[in-house]
């Protein structure tokens, strides 16, 4: 979901003319500040869609090993959560928990690295497939529960 808000960042027509995007061969390069006043302005008023559904896998080695691939429905408060494979197995038919007055703790309100929160250091581009992502580490200024480490924004 970052890096969707940062490529909508990228495209944002309000975003602030004072730095014009660079030319290096045939694509335009935006500078990290550009990307970053985009990407600040984008955060104001992206709001996470009512209805949204994902997949996520889950690979932990340790004490607890863990290795699980599931699919979420969300509509507001309410959550499917289906449980598709365990340990490289398929489950036919998935397992299914339903939750109800759930908060969504995976928004891109409650996760996204804010300009005043985080510091960001722009890497450099890297290409991923079709186009060039730019990528930012982020850092915390004050380290909470849940860090991002890295941010891409899609060009």
């Amino acid at each position: 979901m970052i890096a969707f808000l940062l490529a909508a960042a990228l495209s944002a027509p309000s975003a602030p003319p004072d730095v014009p995007p660079l030319l290096r061969g045939t694509a335009a390069v935006t500078t990290s500040a550009t990307v970053l006043a985009r990407y600040a302005e984008a955060l104001i008023v992206y709001r996470t869609p009512a209805v949204i559904s994902y997949e996520y896998s889950v690979d932990q080695t340790g004490a607890r090993e863990i290795q699980q691939t599931h699919r979420v429905f969300r509509s507001g408060p309410s959550q499917r959560d289906e449980l598709l494979s365990v340990d490289g197995k398929k489950l036919n038919p998935p397992s299914v928990r339903i939750y109800e007055g759930r908060r969504n703790r995976y928004t891109v309100e409650a996760l996204a690295p804010r300009p005043g929160a985080y510091t960001f250091k722009y890497l450099g581009p890297v290409r991923n497939g079709h186009h060039t992502d730019a990528v930012f580490a982020t850092t915390p200024i004050t380290p909470g529960a849940a860090v991002v480490r890295q941010a891409r924004s899609t060009g």
